[in-house]
């Protein structure tokens, strides 16, 4: 349901992002993750890095990236009872170039139950 609510109330930007919704295992008390640093301490890592830009292609220095992913046994850090900090979440703010180099935890599959 949350999908088509998003569907209708965020019309698509020619050439811009689809719009997403933040899904079940977001979270809001997610740190920050400076350039090149990762949420995750543990594991091997994806490189990734970008730029964020409007669709003219303007540089948008300072926009929030807010990321999560599973840990090393395929689940969301909101998935625990016992959950005292979020790990595998972050918040990634881009350069005054509007770049963005995040280290990813490596990518598992996660368990659908």
């Amino acid at each position: 349901m949350s999908v088509l609510v998003d569907a209708l109330n965020d019309l698509p930007v020619s050439a811009g992002t689809e719009s997403s919704i933040s899904g079940p295992f977001f979270t809001e008390d997610a740190p920050d993750v400076p350039l090149g640093e990762s949420s995750e301490r543990k594991g091997e890592y994806l490189y990734a890095e970008g730029h964020v830009c409007t669709t003219s292609r303007a540089p948008i220095p300072g926009a929030v990236i807010k990321t999560w992913e599973t840990d090393d046994k395929g689940f969301y850090n909101t998935q625990y009872a016992d959950r005292v900090v979020a790990y595998c979440h972050g918040q990634l703010v881009t350069d005054k170039d509007s770049k963005y180099v995040p280290l990813f935890p490596s990518l598992i599959p996660f368990p659908v139950t």
